[in-house]
Protein backbone atom coordinates (compact mmCIF):
# COMPACT_ATOMS: atom_id res chain seq x y z
CA UNK A 1 0.00 0.00 0.00
CA UNK A 2 2.80 2.41 0.94
CA UNK A 3 4.56 1.52 -2.28
CA UNK A 4 1.48 2.43 -4.38
CA UNK A 5 1.21 5.84 -2.75
CA UNK A 6 4.70 6.69 -4.02
CA UNK A 7 3.81 5.99 -7.65
CA UNK A 8 1.64 9.09 -8.10
CA UNK A 9 4.17 11.73 -7.02
CA UNK A 10 6.98 9.98 -8.95
CA UNK A 11 4.81 9.99 -12.09
CA UNK A 12 4.03 13.68 -11.59
CA UNK A 13 7.72 14.48 -11.17
CA UNK A 14 8.44 12.69 -14.43
CA UNK A 15 5.77 14.71 -16.30
CA UNK A 16 7.03 17.99 -14.83
CA UNK A 17 10.61 17.09 -15.78
CA UNK A 18 9.67 16.33 -19.40
CA UNK A 19 7.73 19.59 -19.71
CA UNK A 20 10.66 21.52 -18.27
CA UNK A 21 12.98 20.07 -20.91
CA UNK A 22 10.68 21.33 -23.66
CA UNK A 23 10.38 24.81 -22.23
CA UNK A 24 12.57 27.66 -23.48
CA UNK A 25 12.63 30.93 -21.57
CA UNK A 26 13.95 34.08 -23.25
CA UNK A 27 15.45 36.88 -21.16
CA UNK A 28 16.17 40.28 -22.72
CA UNK A 29 19.30 41.84 -21.24
CA UNK A 30 18.86 45.39 -22.54
CA UNK A 31 16.04 47.91 -22.21
CA UNK A 32 13.53 48.48 -25.00
CA UNK A 33 9.87 49.45 -25.07
CA UNK A 34 8.87 45.87 -25.95
CA UNK A 35 11.36 44.00 -23.75
CA UNK A 36 8.74 42.35 -21.54
CA UNK A 37 6.46 41.32 -24.40
CA UNK A 38 9.40 40.08 -26.46
CA UNK A 39 10.44 37.82 -23.58
CA UNK A 40 6.93 36.42 -23.08
CA UNK A 41 5.96 36.00 -26.75
CA UNK A 42 9.28 34.55 -27.97
CA UNK A 43 9.28 32.12 -25.00
CA UNK A 44 5.78 30.95 -25.96
CA UNK A 45 6.78 30.55 -29.61
CA UNK A 46 9.95 28.57 -28.92
CA UNK A 47 8.30 26.36 -26.29
CA UNK A 48 5.49 25.49 -28.69
CA UNK A 49 8.04 24.65 -31.40
CA UNK A 50 9.85 22.36 -28.94
CA UNK A 51 6.63 20.55 -27.98
CA UNK A 52 5.55 20.23 -31.62
CA UNK A 53 8.96 18.79 -32.52
CA UNK A 54 8.80 16.13 -29.80
CA UNK A 55 5.18 15.24 -30.60
CA UNK A 56 5.83 15.28 -34.36
CA UNK A 57 2.93 17.61 -35.17
CA UNK A 58 2.43 21.08 -36.58
CA UNK A 59 2.87 23.99 -34.15
CA UNK A 60 -0.28 25.43 -32.59
CA UNK A 61 0.61 29.12 -32.68
CA UNK A 62 -1.78 31.85 -31.54
CA UNK A 63 -2.50 35.24 -33.17
CA UNK A 64 -2.37 36.91 -29.75
CA UNK A 65 1.44 36.85 -29.97
CA UNK A 66 2.22 36.04 -33.64
CA UNK A 67 0.90 37.67 -36.80
CA UNK A 68 -1.22 35.29 -38.97
CA UNK A 69 1.29 35.64 -41.84
CA UNK A 70 4.07 34.45 -39.53
CA UNK A 71 1.99 31.48 -38.41
CA UNK A 72 1.40 30.59 -42.06
CA UNK A 73 5.11 30.95 -42.90
CA UNK A 74 6.22 28.76 -39.98
CA UNK A 75 3.72 26.06 -40.98
CA UNK A 76 5.03 26.20 -44.57
CA UNK A 77 8.59 25.84 -43.31
CA UNK A 78 7.49 22.95 -41.06
CA UNK A 79 6.46 20.90 -44.12
CA UNK A 80 10.10 20.75 -45.28
CA UNK A 81 11.85 20.79 -41.89
CA UNK A 82 10.82 20.77 -38.25
CA UNK A 83 12.92 22.57 -35.67
CA UNK A 84 13.32 23.22 -31.96
CA UNK A 85 15.40 25.39 -29.67
CA UNK A 86 18.19 23.44 -27.98
CA UNK A 87 18.49 25.72 -24.95
CA UNK A 88 16.16 26.00 -21.96
CA UNK A 89 17.29 29.59 -21.29
CA UNK A 90 18.37 32.29 -23.72
CA UNK A 91 19.89 35.61 -22.67
CA UNK A 92 19.85 38.03 -25.58
CA UNK A 93 19.51 41.65 -26.64
CA UNK A 94 16.77 43.32 -28.65
CA UNK A 95 18.24 45.09 -31.66
CA UNK A 96 16.74 47.38 -34.27
CA UNK A 97 15.09 45.74 -37.25
CA UNK A 98 14.78 48.00 -40.33
CA UNK A 99 11.72 46.13 -41.62
CA UNK A 100 9.54 45.42 -38.56
CA UNK A 101 11.02 47.47 -35.73
CA UNK A 102 12.86 45.04 -33.44
CA UNK A 103 14.43 41.59 -33.53
CA UNK A 104 16.40 39.06 -31.52
CA UNK A 105 19.08 36.96 -33.21
CA UNK A 106 21.29 33.97 -32.55
CA UNK A 107 18.57 31.59 -31.30
CA UNK A 108 20.15 28.10 -31.35
CA UNK A 109 17.96 25.73 -33.36
CA UNK A 110 18.18 22.06 -34.22
CA UNK A 111 16.61 21.51 -37.65
CA UNK A 112 15.49 18.11 -38.89
CA UNK A 113 14.74 18.03 -42.61
CA UNK A 114 12.12 15.82 -44.22
CA UNK A 115 14.85 13.31 -45.14
CA UNK A 116 15.77 13.09 -41.40
CA UNK A 117 19.10 14.88 -41.84
CA UNK A 118 19.95 17.16 -38.91
CA UNK A 119 21.63 20.56 -38.91
CA UNK A 120 21.99 23.55 -36.61
CA UNK A 121 20.75 27.05 -37.44
CA UNK A 122 20.55 30.43 -35.74
CA UNK A 123 16.98 31.67 -35.65
CA UNK A 124 15.73 35.26 -35.89
CA UNK A 125 12.46 36.53 -34.40
CA UNK A 126 11.23 39.96 -35.54
CA UNK A 127 8.69 42.08 -33.63
CA UNK A 128 6.65 45.16 -34.40
CA UNK A 129 6.39 48.11 -31.98
CA UNK A 130 3.58 46.34 -30.10
CA UNK A 131 5.79 43.34 -29.43
CA UNK A 132 3.79 41.05 -31.78
CA UNK A 133 5.97 38.57 -33.69
CA UNK A 134 6.12 39.58 -37.37
CA UNK A 135 8.86 37.34 -38.71
CA UNK A 136 10.67 34.07 -38.05
CA UNK A 137 13.54 32.88 -40.24
CA UNK A 138 16.96 31.28 -40.30
CA UNK A 139 19.67 33.92 -39.97
CA UNK A 140 23.36 34.29 -40.64
CA UNK A 141 25.58 33.56 -37.60
CA UNK A 142 25.55 36.35 -35.03
CA UNK A 143 29.31 36.94 -35.24
CA UNK A 144 29.07 37.40 -39.01
CA UNK A 145 26.13 39.77 -38.56
CA UNK A 146 28.18 41.99 -36.24
CA UNK A 147 31.20 41.87 -38.54
CA UNK A 148 29.20 43.01 -41.59
CA UNK A 149 27.89 46.03 -39.69
CA UNK A 150 31.40 47.10 -38.72
CA UNK A 151 32.07 48.08 -42.33
CA UNK A 152 29.20 50.57 -42.54
CA UNK A 153 30.68 53.86 -43.81
CA UNK A 154 27.84 56.17 -42.71
CA UNK A 155 24.36 56.03 -41.20
CA UNK A 156 22.69 55.38 -44.58
CA UNK A 157 25.13 52.60 -45.39
CA UNK A 158 24.67 51.06 -41.94
CA UNK A 159 20.87 51.09 -42.30
CA UNK A 160 21.13 49.57 -45.78
CA UNK A 161 23.40 46.83 -44.46
CA UNK A 162 20.81 46.01 -41.79
CA UNK A 163 18.19 45.80 -44.55
CA UNK A 164 20.42 43.59 -46.70
CA UNK A 165 21.10 41.14 -43.87
CA UNK A 166 17.37 40.87 -43.11
CA UNK A 167 16.63 40.63 -46.83
CA UNK A 168 19.16 37.83 -47.34
CA UNK A 169 17.84 35.89 -44.32
CA UNK A 170 14.23 36.19 -45.53
CA UNK A 171 15.25 35.41 -49.13
CA UNK A 172 17.09 32.26 -48.09
CA UNK A 173 14.29 31.02 -45.83
CA UNK A 174 11.81 31.57 -48.69
CA UNK A 175 13.58 28.79 -50.63
CA UNK A 176 13.45 26.48 -47.60
CA UNK A 177 9.70 26.90 -47.25
CA UNK A 178 9.05 27.02 -51.03
CA UNK A 179 7.54 30.52 -50.87
CA UNK A 180 6.72 31.01 -54.56
CA UNK A 181 4.92 34.34 -54.06
CA UNK A 182 7.78 36.04 -52.20
CA UNK A 183 10.34 34.90 -54.76
CA UNK A 184 8.11 36.06 -57.59
CA UNK A 185 7.78 39.53 -56.06
CA UNK A 186 11.43 40.02 -55.11
CA UNK A 187 12.83 39.80 -58.67
CA UNK A 188 12.42 42.76 -61.01
CA UNK A 189 10.48 42.02 -64.19
CA UNK A 190 13.63 42.45 -66.30
CA UNK A 191 15.93 40.67 -63.87
CA UNK A 192 19.09 39.18 -65.32
CA UNK A 193 19.39 35.55 -64.22
CA UNK A 194 22.73 33.89 -64.89
CA UNK A 195 23.17 30.17 -64.27
CA UNK A 196 26.50 28.40 -64.53
CA UNK A 197 26.46 24.88 -65.87
CA UNK A 198 29.35 22.44 -65.96
CA UNK A 199 30.03 20.88 -69.35
CA UNK A 200 32.71 18.36 -70.19
CA UNK A 201 35.14 18.75 -73.06
CA UNK A 202 37.39 15.96 -74.26
CA UNK A 203 41.00 16.18 -75.36
CA UNK A 204 42.78 13.30 -77.09
CA UNK A 205 46.46 12.82 -76.34
CA UNK A 206 49.11 12.20 -78.95
CA UNK A 207 50.20 8.92 -77.45
CA UNK A 208 49.65 5.63 -79.20
CA UNK A 209 46.95 4.51 -76.81
CA UNK A 210 44.82 7.51 -77.70
CA UNK A 211 43.40 7.99 -74.24
CA UNK A 212 40.70 10.60 -73.84
CA UNK A 213 40.79 12.98 -70.89
CA UNK A 214 37.72 14.80 -69.78
CA UNK A 215 37.92 18.41 -68.59
CA UNK A 216 35.21 20.50 -66.99
CA UNK A 217 34.19 23.88 -68.27
CA UNK A 218 31.63 26.28 -66.83
CA UNK A 219 29.25 27.83 -69.33
CA UNK A 220 27.05 30.75 -68.30
CA UNK A 221 23.45 30.77 -69.50
CA UNK A 222 21.08 33.72 -69.33
CA UNK A 223 17.48 33.19 -68.26
CA UNK A 224 14.50 35.48 -67.98
CA UNK A 225 12.63 35.90 -64.70
CA UNK A 226 9.77 33.83 -66.12
CA UNK A 227 12.09 31.02 -67.23
CA UNK A 228 13.96 30.92 -63.93
CA UNK A 229 10.85 30.92 -61.74
CA UNK A 230 9.13 28.32 -63.91
CA UNK A 231 12.13 26.02 -63.50
CA UNK A 232 12.41 26.77 -59.78
CA UNK A 233 8.74 26.12 -59.05
CA UNK A 234 9.00 22.79 -60.85
CA UNK A 235 11.90 21.93 -58.52
CA UNK A 236 9.68 22.87 -55.58
CA UNK A 237 6.96 20.56 -56.88
CA UNK A 238 9.27 17.58 -57.41
CA UNK A 239 11.19 17.74 -54.13
CA UNK A 240 9.78 16.84 -50.75
CA UNK A 241 12.26 19.08 -48.99
CA UNK A 242 14.67 21.87 -49.90
CA UNK A 243 17.38 23.23 -47.64
CA UNK A 244 19.45 26.25 -48.64
CA UNK A 245 22.41 27.55 -46.64
CA UNK A 246 24.33 30.80 -47.12
CA UNK A 247 27.95 31.27 -46.02
CA UNK A 248 30.73 33.86 -46.32
CA UNK A 249 28.39 36.78 -46.96
CA UNK A 250 30.06 39.93 -48.37
CA UNK A 251 28.32 43.26 -49.04
CA UNK A 252 29.65 45.85 -51.52
CA UNK A 253 28.10 49.28 -52.00
CA UNK A 254 28.09 50.73 -55.52
CA UNK A 255 30.32 53.80 -55.68
CA UNK A 256 27.94 55.81 -57.92
CA UNK A 257 24.56 54.43 -56.84
CA UNK A 258 24.61 54.37 -53.00
CA UNK A 259 21.34 52.42 -52.72
CA UNK A 260 22.50 49.60 -55.01
CA UNK A 261 24.52 46.78 -53.45
CA UNK A 262 26.28 43.67 -54.58
CA UNK A 263 25.96 40.64 -52.31
CA UNK A 264 28.38 37.74 -52.73
CA UNK A 265 28.09 34.48 -50.80
CA UNK A 266 28.56 30.75 -50.99
CA UNK A 267 25.37 28.73 -51.35
CA UNK A 268 24.73 25.13 -50.36
CA UNK A 269 21.65 23.59 -51.96
CA UNK A 270 20.23 20.33 -50.65
CA UNK A 271 17.01 18.72 -51.83
CA UNK A 272 15.43 15.29 -52.16
CA UNK A 273 17.20 14.47 -55.42
CA UNK A 274 20.01 16.99 -55.86
CA UNK A 275 22.83 18.72 -53.98
CA UNK A 276 25.37 21.33 -54.99
CA UNK A 277 27.62 24.13 -53.77
CA UNK A 278 28.28 27.34 -55.59
CA UNK A 279 28.94 31.06 -55.63
CA UNK A 280 25.84 33.24 -55.58
CA UNK A 281 25.79 36.93 -56.53
CA UNK A 282 22.82 39.25 -56.06
CA UNK A 283 22.51 42.85 -57.19
CA UNK A 284 19.93 44.40 -54.87
CA UNK A 285 18.28 47.80 -55.33
CA UNK A 286 17.13 49.56 -52.15
CA UNK A 287 15.93 52.82 -53.73
CA UNK A 288 12.39 51.81 -52.79
CA UNK A 289 12.86 51.20 -49.06
CA UNK A 290 9.65 49.19 -48.81
CA UNK A 291 10.43 46.90 -51.73
CA UNK A 292 14.03 45.75 -52.21
CA UNK A 293 14.42 44.37 -55.72
CA UNK A 294 16.89 41.90 -57.24
CA UNK A 295 18.10 43.02 -60.68
CA UNK A 296 20.78 40.34 -61.09
CA UNK A 297 21.06 36.80 -59.75
CA UNK A 298 24.11 34.81 -60.82
CA UNK A 299 25.09 31.32 -59.70
CA UNK A 300 28.33 29.50 -60.53
CA UNK A 301 29.33 25.97 -59.43
CA UNK A 302 32.06 26.12 -56.80
CA UNK A 303 33.95 23.05 -57.94
CA UNK A 304 34.64 24.29 -61.44
CA UNK A 305 34.88 28.06 -60.90
CA UNK A 306 38.16 29.82 -60.14
CA UNK A 307 37.80 32.41 -57.33
CA UNK A 308 39.01 35.09 -59.74
CA UNK A 309 36.13 34.31 -62.12
CA UNK A 310 33.35 34.78 -59.55
CA UNK A 311 30.80 37.33 -60.76
CA UNK A 312 30.68 40.48 -58.66
CA UNK A 313 29.28 44.02 -58.69
CA UNK A 314 32.20 45.34 -60.73
CA UNK A 315 31.21 43.15 -63.70
CA UNK A 316 28.11 45.29 -64.38
CA UNK A 317 27.81 48.81 -65.74
CA UNK A 318 24.79 50.62 -64.31
CA UNK A 319 22.94 53.23 -66.36
CA UNK A 320 20.33 55.38 -64.65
Amino acid sequence: MAHNKLLVPLFLVLIISLNAQQKTMVYVTNTASISEKAEIFSSRLLTELNISFSENRRPHLLPEYADPDVIKAINELWTTAKFKCIETEIFTEIIDDPVYGYEIRGIPLLVQAANDSVAFEEGVIAFDKRGIIQGFYFGIPLHQYKNLLRFGTDETDLNNRLKIIDFVDIFRTAYNRKDSLLLKNVFSENALIIVGRVTKISEKTDDLIGRTFSKEKVELFRMSKKEYLSSLFEVFRRNRYIKVEFEDLRIIRHRLFPNVYGVNLRQKWMSSGYQDKGYLFLMVDFRDENKPTIHVRAWQPEKSTNPGDVISLGDFELIE
